[in-house]
């Protein structure tokens, strides 16, 4: 994996730890996008000559929005290939991950432990973004079987 700060690209070790942050990108005088990077430890500390929030408590000129200092969470361990993950306190997420493609295994694990489903109404084996029904005409039995109850 390499940092993904466009100044530094460096290679990580296996067991170096990621620091997962958002930062914000300006385009133009008053654009602006987000986004959340895997970071290494020296781009932690040099942090200010990159990313407009990390100056501290200040307005930014474009946006004028407050920005304040970045705190940091407990190291916890990616669930795909455990490298251990340290992550703002501002940013909450439901998967601990070291990096986009890690993140995308997990998701693609879980949606497969998923399994087959099955109509509520005749059983046959759904497929695709099916979710409860196979047709329109067992979603309206289902609707109607709900509404008597």
């Amino acid at each position: 994996m390499k940092c993904e700060n466009e100044k530094c690209r460096r290679q990580l070790t296996t067991n170096e730890p990621v620091y997962r942050c958002s930062v914000i990108l300006h385009s133009g005088l008053r654009d602006e996008r987000r986004a959340t990077i895997h970071i290494c430890r020296a781009c932690v500390d040099t942090r200010t000559q990159w990313d407009s929030r990390a100056r501290g408590p200040r307005r930014d000129r474009y946006s004028g929005y407050l920005y304040k200092p970045v705190t940091w969470q407990n190291p916890k361990l990616c669930e795909h290939c455990g490298r251990p993950v340290i992550q703002e306190t501002s940013v909450a997420t439901t998967i601990t991950a070291c990096s986009s493609s890690c993140r995308e295994a997990i998701y693609n694990t879980n949606r497969s432990k998923l399994g087959q489903r099955f109509c509520c109404i005749c059983g046959t084996t759904l497929s695709g973004n099916q979710r409860n029904y196979c047709s329109p005409a067992h979603k309206q039995a289902g609707y109607r079987a709900r509404a008597k109850r």
